[in-house]
Parts: structure tokens; sequence; C-alpha cells
């Protein structure tokens, strides 16, 4: 017979798949009929030589990733024919995913749950991470899980994953986001602050645990003169406007692990005042005061004033300015008073001195009289401690004295005493006060 000839398969290179059904490849052949096939070496398992027709076919079972050259024969009672071919059995290509496929981790607080992968395809001979995770965390290149503590900070970043082998590769995406430890107190210290206007304040920083803080916030905002440092959360200043009632403020720490937060109190109360008034101030019974006494006053606002003891009859305090007018009456003796000036910062005290000076007062006005005339109406003439009565006493009176004779024999003499008129041996002044002398320039009317 004439012997095959020409004896070729398409493809003579094939690539199959682990597990896949391969298309059949049947060869074609000039020449006389073939009466046998023979092929060697033996095809991978599960792929089958057509004895009759000299075609592979069936669904590989086991890898043959390197290529291998099998010949095959074509026969007859003329001759033989031959071929080669080259087959490669590859695994079928990985198919992964991660569940766990944004991943949000603390700085230096190891990842829990890990993020492991899921492989619905063939094995996975190698694994691959692109870009390189450094110390961020820990990829497994065996088996493509994530985890590790992490080393440094790392704001959210994509990451591709290859599964390998000789099929082909899957790829994944996941995210990772490392943030740091939040923060998880705050101390200031004092929580509680009462101000003082005007009065620069010791600066306050707070102490804070957890991890570092990158931004600080308040709600609502400082009273005017104080500052908020968002760098640090110091509170500082002086503060310009008052705040009686006291203020609860909202801090927050916050980092890119999340926050913190505590409340502080602030109350703004004025300065306390300062006061004084000129003392000691001379009184006299049924005399208006030749002005109004008032304080100086510095320091902060007066709100609200005091005085103790009680202003004698007759005598007016200014609850609202701390002056003191009118006309006293029934004073009997010097005395001293304490005067408050009160405000939101505190009170201040000042002692204030009313000194009485005596006067004569007659009982009666208007009244004319003649030298040695006999008097129409009794005029009483009126100590502030004690009456001059008329009807028990002689009256002699002068240019510049007087003199009364008391029904005790007492004798009364005030006036001049340049040349000794007063008869008590000498021609000086005696002066208010000396040997039981009260006296007055002048009577009150």
């Amino acid at each position: 017979d004439v012997a095959p000839s020409s004896l070729a398969y398409s493809p003579e290179n094939m690539t199959l798949e682990k597990g896949t059904t391969m298309t059949t490849n049947t060869p074609s052949v000039s020449g006389g009929t073939v009466t046998s096939w023979e092929i060697s070496p033996s095809l991978p398992t599960g792929l089958s030589f057509g004895s009759t027709n000299g075609s592979i076919w069936g669904t590989p079972t086991t890898l043959q990733t390197t290529a291998v050259e099998y010949t095959i024969w074509a026969n007859n009672s003329g001759g033989s024919d031959s071929a080669t071919i080259n087959i490669t059995v590859n695994d079928f290509a990985p198919l992964i995913s991660y569940s766990l496929n944004d991943i949000i981790a603390n700085l230096g607080v190891a990842i829990n749950p890990h993020s492991n992968p899921t492989n619905t395809g063939g094995t996975v001979t190698s694994w691959e991470i692109s870009p390189d995770p450094g110390p961020a965390f820990h990829f497994n290149q065996v088996n493509g899980v994530i985890s590790g503590t992490p080393g440094i900070l790392l704001s959210r970043t994509e990451y591709t994953i290859y599964a390998n082998n000789s099929g082909g590769s899957s790829v994944a995406y996941v995210n990772v986001t490392i943030n740091d430890i939040p923060p998880n107190t705050i101390i200031y210290s004092p929580h509680t602050m009462t101000l003082e206007k005007d009065t620069l304040m010791s600066p306050i920083t707070p102490t804070t645990g957890g991890g570092p803080v990158s931004t600080w916030e308040i709600e609502p905002g400082l009273p005017s003169g104080l500052s908020f440092d968002s760098a640090a959360g110091t509170i500082s200043g002086t503060p310009t406007v008052l705040q009686l009632n006291s203020v609860a403020y909202t801090v927050w720490a916050n980092n890119s692990g999340g926050s913190a937060s505590t409340t502080v109190n602030i109350a703004i109360n004025d300065q306390v005042p300062v006061i004084s008034y000129a003392s000691p101030v001379e009184i006299s019974n049924d005399r208006a005061l030749t002005s109004t006494i008032s304080p100086t006053i510095s320091g902060g606002a007066v709100t609200s004033w005091d005085i103790s003891p009680s202003l004698p009859t007759g005598l007016m305090f200014g609850t609202t300015n701390g002056s003191i007018w009118g006309t006293p009456v029934g004073v009997e003796g010097d005395e001293s008073y304490t005067i408050w000036a009160n405000n939101s910062g505190g009170s201040a005290q000042a002692t204030l001195s009313l000194t009485l000076v005596w006067t004569l007062t007659p009982t009666v006005e208007g009244v004319s009289a003649t030298r040695n005339t006999t008097l129409v109406d009794d005029i009483q003439w009126t100590w502030d401690y004690e009456p001059l009565e008329a009807q028990s006493i002689s009256l002699d009176t002068g240019d510049h004295n007087t003199c009364s004779i008391r029904a005790d024999a007492d004798v009364y003499c005030w006036g001049r005493n340049g040349n000794g008129q007063l008869g008590y041996g000498s021609s000086s002044d005696l002066g208010c006060g000396n040997n039981n002398h009260a006296c007055k320039n002048r009577p009150t009317e």
C-alpha cells in the first residue's frame, strides 16, 4: 500500500486546563489508508488517543505545567509517517475574594480579625500584593492573609492582591486605613474656673490619655478676651466681659482614630471694688452736711452698698453709690461706720468716722431783746446734750462773750479770750474738749 504522508495536528501545541474538557484534536493525513496509530509517551491522565483515527480528546486530571513533546505514527503496510505535538496542562486560574476588604485598624494594635481570602478557583501557587505595605501590616505570601500590628499611620490606601497559578491569576482589591489610637481621657485642672474680668488668668492646659491629639475643638465659643489653642487645648487670656452664671463648654480631643470629650465650666466675676472715704467728717445736730460725703472708687463696678451700724436719724445712705447726705438729729457722740461695696467678685470695706461738733440752739427764733429789760418770752438755749433754762439762770451777753449762771451755781462762759475774758487764768485758747469744755464757733440757729 502507499505509505501515509503529511501527518499533521492543528494545533500542534496544546495548552489545556486541568479539569476542563478539551476540544478533540483530529489529525489530517495523506497517502495510503492508515491501518494503525501509535503515540509515545503516553498522554497525561484523563486524555485519550484514538487508535483508529489518531485523535486526542478528554479531560486532563493532572497538571503538566511544562510542555511535553509527543510523537505520533500513522502506519500501514506501505510504511509510516509521524508528527510531533506539545501538550501543557495547566491548573484553572484562581478566583479569589476578600470579605473583609475595607480594613480600619489602629496604630500599635494587632489587626483583628485577620482578613482571609476565599478561593473558588484553582490552587494558588503564589501570592503578590501591590503596593508594598511595608510596616503598615503583614501580608502572608503563602496564604494571602492580611494581619499584623501596624507600625505606621496610613490614610485609606487601595492594595491590589494577585493569586497566581499555572492557569493564570486572580485579582482582588483591599482598602487599608491605619488610624491612631483615639484619645480616651481629657483632664483640665481645674475644670470649674471662676475668673475675674480684666484680670489675666493662668493658662490651663489639659492632660490626655490614649493616642496623641492632633486637633482640639470647643463649643460654644469662649467669652471675649479668652483664647482656645486648637493645637494644645490650652485656655488662656484676659476676660473682658462678665459671665456671672457658670457656662459649660464641651472640649473635644481628636485624632485619626476618634475623639474624646470633656466639659469645663467658666464663670467670670467682676474685680473686687476698692473704696475709701475722707475721714473723719465733722457733723452737727440739726445742721445739714455742708457737702455730700462720697467715696472714692476703683476696681470693679459696685452693684450694692451696705453700712453698719445704721446712720443717725436724718442722715441718708445711698445704696446705689455709697454717698451720705442729710441733716443729723439727736447725735450724742462720735461714731465709726463700716461701709461695704459689693459686686460679683466680692466685697471691699472702708471705715468712716463721723465726729460730733456740739452746737447751741435757741428754742425761739427772731426774738428782739433790749439791754437790762426783762424778756417778754423766755428763751431756752440748748446744748446738744443738756438744756440751759432761762427761768433758772442769769444770762449776760456782750459783743464777743456770753456767760450764764445755772441754778446749781455753775457758770458757763464762751467767746473770745485774748485778754483772759473767760477768767480761767489764761489768755490762751482753751480749745474744744479740754477740761470737759465743749464748744462751737456759733449756735446752730
